[in-house]
Formats: C-alpha cells, sequence, structure tokens
C-alpha cells in the first residue's frame, strides 16, 4: 500500500508542477506599425512615429534600442504592441511597454 501511495503522491506532484509551469502568453493591445524616425524639427518632434490602423501617427518616446530597433533598419516595421499615452507631454507621444515584430 505505501509504494501505490507514493507513486500516486510523486504523479500528482509531477502533474502540478507540469501546470503550474506552463503560461500562456497575453495577446497585445494592438497592431501596428514603425515607419520611421520623424525628422522635422520642432519642439514636439523627433523619435520614432507609429501608426495604429493606418489611422492616427504618435512619436515614440521609448528608447530605440530598448526596442531592439537599429540605426539601419529598413521602414515599415510590423509590430504588435502594448502602449501608454505619456501623460508628461501634450504633443501625442506614446511610451511602448511590450513591443513583439510580426
Amino acid at each position: 500500500m505505501k509504494k501505490s501511495t507514493f507513486f500516486i503522491a510523486l504523479f500528482a506532484s509531477f502533474l502540478f508542477l507540469v501546470n503550474i509551469s506552463c503560461k500562456k502568453e497575453m495577446a497585445y493591445m494592438t497592431e501596428a506599425t514603425i515607419t520611421g524616425y520623424d525628422l522635422r524639427a520642432c519642439v514636439c518632434c523627433g523619435g520614432l512615429v507609429i501608426k495604429f490602423n493606418n489611422e492616427t501617427n504618435f512619436r515614440l518616446i521609448s528608447n530605440d534600442a530598448d526596442l531592439g530597433i537599429g540605426e539601419s533598419e529598413s521602414f515599415p516595421i510590423s509590430v504588435k504592441v502594448d502602449w501608454q499615452e505619456d501623460k508628461t507631454n501634450a504633443c501625442n507621444r506614446i511610451i511602448i511597454t511590450r513591443l513583439k515584430r510580426l
């Protein structure tokens, strides 16, 4: 009896560990296109330009290197992103919190 109880407990422990180690990736907020650098010379200009649903342009204030975008990138880049508004700035800027290339 003790041997079978041991194997049942061992098997249950194995199933428990496998179950907690499996995590699904959370869905991204939206798909977007990074269209390139904003090269205009104005107070609110600069950074990368991202377009959501082919409608609205925003400027990214996230560091290009943090996003995995190098100087020699070819644009446009299709991505999935999570983002939030930059409430400290009124220049139509956003902060990218998570990015995945498509």
